[in-house]
C-alpha cells in the first residue's frame, strides 16, 4: 500500500508518484491500495482510476492527530507485504512512528523534503523541522528498509541537511506513464488560446505558482528579451497556493510584458498535455527541484527543457543535450531564453527527437515500480 496525506493533484509530484505506482504495480499483478487522509467525497477522488482508502473526517485538526490512521495501520499493516510512505514532514509518518508492529517492511519516498534549500531559506521552520526530525522522522527512516531518492543529486544534497543521516538510502529511477490523450476533451478556452498564440514562439511553465519555482525571474527575463525576440511568449500554468500570481501579474504590467505572458490557472489531465504540445519548449527556472516530474512530462511530448541547475536532474539533461541549463537567477533565466530563441529550427527538431528518446530510456514510471519492488525483494532476501 501507499500512504499519503492527500491525493489532491495540486500537491504535485508525490501525488502523481502514488497514482503512477498504482497503475504500474497493478499492471504487474500486485494488489496496491492507496491510503489517504482525504475525505471519501473529495472531488479529485472521482477522477482517479482506482478507489483510495480515505480516512479523513473533514476536521483538519482531528486528522492532524492521526487517530484513524494509527488505528488503520495497527489493524492492517500485517495484511500487506509492504508499504510506501510519501514525504518526510507528514501525518502518515507520525502515525507510523507509533503504529509500527516491529516487523512490517516499508520504504519512505523523500520527494525532495530533505533538501538543504528549505534550511537556508526558512530558518524558523527549520527549528520546528529539526525537532520533528529527531523525534519522528529519524526513527521512521531508521526502521524503513530504505529511504528512496529520485536521483544522485537529491541523495547527495540530503546528506548535507538533517543529522544524523539515518537508515538505508538508495536512488530509484523516476518518471511518468506516457499519456493517452483525448483531443475531444480539450476545453474551448484552450482551443481559443491556441488560436490566439498562433505565430508566437511559446515557452511553457507548468507547476505550482510558488516563489521557489522562479516565475518572477521568468517575467523579469521576458522583459529583457522581447525587444530582441518579439515573437517570444510565456504561458504560465498552475495552481496558485501562496497568492503569488497577482504579484507576478503586477510585475509583468510594471515591466510592460503583459501581452507576452499568458496565465491559464490550474490544468490537469488532457488540458495539461494540450499545453505541452502547444508550447515549443518547457521552462523551469526553479530554486529547488528534487526531480521535476514536469521535466519528464515535457520530454515525453518531445519538448526540449530549459531548466536551472537547481533542478536535480540537470546533469542528465546536459549529457543528452535535450535542453539548456543555467543558474537560478534572472541572468541565468535570460540566458536560457536567449539560447533557445537563438536555436535554429533544424537543431530544435533534433532536440525534439532526443527529448522523446531520453524520456523512453530514463524517465518512465514503470522503472520506478521495478526499483521499488527490487528494494522490497532485497530486504526479503536479507531476511
Amino acid at each position: 500500500m501507499s500512504v499519503i496525506t492527500t491525493l489532491n493533484p495540486a500537491h504535485g509530484g508525490p501525488v502523481e508518484c502514488a497514482i503512477q505506482l498504482n497503475k504500474n504495480l497493478t499492471a504487474q499483478g500486485h494488489t496496491y491500495d492507496v491510503v489517504t487522509l482525504d475525505r471519501p467525497d473529495a472531488a479529485w477522488n472521482k477522477k482517479l482510476p482506482f478507489e483510495p482508502i480515505c480516512l479523513g473526517s473533514g476536521h483538519p485538526r482531528a486528522d492532524l492527530m492521526q487517530p484513524s490512521l494509527v488505528r488503520f495501520l495497527k489493524q492492517n499493516q500485517s495484511a500487506y507485504d509492504g508499504s510506501i510512505f510519501h514525504g518526510i514532514w507528514t501525518v502518515p509518518n507520525v502515525a507510523m512512528r507509533f503504529a509500527w508492529d516491529g516487523k512490517h517492511p516499508y520504504v519512505v519516498f523523500s520527494h525532495g523534503m530533505l533538501d538543504p534549500y528549505f534550511i537556508h531559506n526558512f530558518p524558523l521552520k527549520h527549528i520546528k523541522k529539526s525537532l520533528f526530525y529527531r523525534t519522528i522522522a529519524a526513527p521512521v527512516l531508521s526502521r524503513a528498509i530504505a529511504t528512496l531518492f529520485t536521483c544522485e543529486e537529491e541523495l547527495r544534497l540530503a546528506s548535507t541537511s538533517y543529522k544524523p543521516a539515518v537508515g538505508n538510502r538508495i536512488v530509484v529511477r523516476y518518471g511518468i506513464n506516457p499519456p493517452a490523450m483525448n483531443p475531444q476533451q480539450y476545453s474551448g478556452r484552450l482551443l481559443e488560446l491556441k488560436d490566439r498564440l498562433a505565430g508566437k514562439d511559446v515557452v511553457l511553465f507548468l507547476g505550482r505558482i510558488h516563489p521557489k519555482k522562479g516565475c518572477d525571474m521568468l517575467v523579469e527575463a521576458m522583459a529583457k528579451l522581447v525587444k530582441r525576440f518579439p515573437r517570444a511568449h510565456a504561458v504560465i500554468a498552475g495552481p496558485d497556493q501562496t497568492g503569488s500570481q497577482e504579484k507576478l501579474q503586477k510585475l509583468a504590467a510594471a515591466r510592460d510584458v503583459e501581452s507576452n505572458v499568458t496565465w491559464t490557472g490550474p490544468v490537469y489531465g488532457d488540458e495539461k498535455w494540450f499545453l505541452y504540445n502547444l508550447a515549443d519548449a518547457f521552462i523551469l527556472p526553479s530554486h529547488m527541484e528534487n526531480f521535476g516530474l514536469t521535466v519528464a512530462e515535457a520530454l515525453s511530448q518531445s519538448r526540449p527543457v530549459l531548466i536551472s541547475d537547481k533542478v536535480n536532474i540537470y546533469r542528465s539533461i546536459m549529457k543528452e543535450t535535450t535542453g539548456y541549463v543555467a543558474a537560478d537567477s534572472v541572468s541565468g533565466t535570460l540566458q536560457l531564453l536567449e539560447r533557445w530563441y537563438e536555436t535554429p529550427q533544424e537543431e530544435r527538431e533534433r532536440m525534439n527527437l532526443r527529448a522523446r528518446q531520453q524520456f523512453e530510456q530514463e524517465f518512465q514510471a514503470k522503472h520506478t515500480a521495478e526499483d521499488v519492488l527490487r528494494a522490497f525483494e532485497t530486504n526479503l532476501a536479507r531476511n
